[in-house]
């Protein structure tokens, strides 16, 4: 009788303070998102080709209105994002949008995507070279023939400007995201316009 007395009245407390634990009241939640300020890409990145460094998206210039990316290398984030309430912040992501082509001259969109380093429980926080991910020079895919096996595409990106979207995220369920033009290069490409 003991036990199942123990047994009830566990049974009835845990969930309480489960459900209550999790309860969300109006005053907390303002229904305010979080703030994305300035995002730049791979900020004083360089590249090495035949020899010959290349610098690309000098910090110093700040009226710069799109940032190279190279294929083949890593994406870094860096960029400010703040909450209108105190330890807000959640964490946020990055999506590159591009365009691939295999050697059939087939082309397809694709999405590159990445989760950002930790900003839980921040108010404002500033991020400096954040590594995302890496921008791969091709992409293999498996695809299904009508009377052929499965077999493996590879497809490369192409060069070209593009957009990549930043969502930003609180404790409430509030997000923003803003997008930002990016021109995506080969090294070879970086190095003739250079050299016009």
């Amino acid at each position: 009788m003991k036990n199942l007395c123990l047994l009830l009245i566990g049974l009835t407390i845990i969930p309480m303070l489960w459900f209550s634990s999790c309860a969300k009241t109006e005053e907390d939640n303002d229904k305010i998102a979080p703030v994305i300020g300035i995002v730049r890409f791979n900020s004083n990145d360089t590249i090495n080709w035949k020899g010959i460094i290349i610098k690309i998206n000098d910090s110093t210039f700040t009226n710069r209105e799109l940032d190279t990316l190279t294929i083949g290398k890593v994406l870094y984030l860096s960029g400010k994002f703040s909450s209108n309430k105190d330890n807000a912040l959640s964490g946020y992501k990055a999506e590159l949008w591009y365009k691939s082509r295999s050697k059939n001259l087939k082309e397809r969109d694709d999405t590159l995507k990445a989760i950002g380093k930790s900003i839980f429980g921040m108010t404002d926080v500033d991020i400096w070279n954040n590594r995302l991910m890496t921008i791969p020079d091709s992409i293999s895919r498996t695809e299904r023939g009508k009377n052929v096996q499965d077999t493996t595409v590879f497809y490369f990106p192409i060069e070209g400007d593009y957009k990549v979207n930043v969502v930003c995220g609180d404790i409430y369920g509030n997000r923003d995201s803003i997008q930002f033009p990016v021109r995506l290069l080969s090294r070879k490409s970086i190095y003739d316009s250079r050299n016009k």
